[in-house]
């Protein structure tokens, strides 16, 4: 478990560790201090029998994974949030999964936001809707001479259509293309053979993409093995109507932010970046009618959200959720800002290959 200036979160944290329904004696709890200036140190200290490593000063996750992941002893390495809060079955459905599961090269859970009091934000709401705490489907979908490209703007749209709400029956299980740091768990023999973290992925205090760039680098070392969602295990977040991590504004700058250490990703794993293609058909729309027709401009930013991401009116009558009439448009803010954050990827690449000139 990672722990930057988590003073105020990290003991519910680690209290639902220590009360696992798993036998004590088959799991460790390693904290890293992540040079935090608060009291985290003193706090972190006072738990008798969690290990205690220090970093000298703030160097990431990815430092912190790894200095966890350097005195490990076990076969499984789980990752931990400091401001989560796991479900006391939540290592015993993990090692449930690797005993049942074929080949598994990694196993997530499901990540539950949950406000003090269970009132949810809409921001809350619509994370929990949309998937954000579990990794995306593995599916390929598209017939085989289609280019990459193609394929995933079609697997985009047809994977959000059949999108079903998040199970939580014991045993479902689905593979996953990566798994992300709040419930991640990794074989350790395989963690230290691909070096674990790569700690040039770390976006300062929101995080970077060391999750999908260690689940990449696994892949491609064990191509024969799976990661998996695993719903049984479930990782809480519990958030009070002040914490700033379900803010709209928060919510949306961090892909903004990551932008660099997203393209840097795919650039240099020779992936193709994200693709989002309506907030840019809707952008085309509004800014092409502008000039001549305002009010019909303000319309079309209105309705066309509805229409291109039909995919939440559809849930909202399924599912009787009248709440996620709303979404589409917390999605289209959301891929905005993802497609705005690698454009900037873009800039600071193109600069820093202008300065090594």
């Amino acid at each position: 478990m990672p722990v930057y200036n988590g003073a105020a979160t990290v003991e519910r944290a680690l209290d639902s560790l220590l009360n696992q329904d798993y036998p004590k004696d088959r799991y460790e709890i390693i904290t890293v201090n992540d040079g935090s200036s608060d009291n985290t140190a003193e706090v972190l200290k006072a738990y008798k029998g969690v290990r205690y490593v220090e970093l000298p000063r703030n160097m990431g996750i990815p430092s912190a994974q790894n200095a966890g992941l350097a005195v490990a002893k076990g076969d499984i390495y789980v990752s931990f949030n400091d401001d989560c809060q796991a479900a006391p079955d939540f290592l015993t459905q993990l090692a449930k999964g690797y005993a049942e599961l074929d080949k598994p090269l990694g196993l997530g859970g499901v990540l539950v936001k949950q406000a003090a009091g269970n009132v949810k934000g809409l921001v809350a709401h619509y994370i929990e809707a949309s998937g954000s705490g579990a990794a995306p489907s593995a599916t390929d979908i598209g017939p085989s001479f289609l280019p990459g490209i193609a394929k995933r703007l079609l697997s985009y749209v047809l994977s959000n259509y059949i999108r079903e709400p998040q199970p939580t029956v014991s045993g479902t299980a689905e593979k996953v293309v990566e798994l992300y740091g709040a419930n991640a768990s990794f074989p350790i023999e395989k963690l230290r053979q691909v070096g674990g973290w790569d700690e040039t992925m770390a976006a300062p205090a929101i995080g970077g993409i060391e999750d999908r760039d260690v689940c990449f680098r696994l892949q491609q070392a064990f191509p024969d093995y799976h990661f998996y969602a695993w719903h049984a295990a479930r990782v809480m977040l519990e958030q009070d109507a002040d914490d700033t991590a379900v803010s709209f504004k928060t919510y949306l700058l961090r892909p903004y932010r990551r932008g660099p250490f997203n393209f840097a990703f795919h650039i240099r794993s020779g992936l193709t970046p994200p693709i989002f293609p309506f907030p840019l058909l809707i952008t085309l729309a509004v800014l092409l009618t502008l000039p001549f027709w305002p009010l019909a401009a303000l319309l079309e930013l209105l309705v066309l959200p509805l229409l291109c991401y039909g995919w939440w009116l559809q849930r909202a009558l399924l599912e009787r959720k009248p709440l996620y009439v709303f979404f589409p448009y917390l999605q289209l803010a959301e891929e905005t800002m993802v497609i705005a954050g690698l454009v900037r990827g873009l800039i600071v690449h193109n600069r820093k290959k202008h300065a090594a000139r």
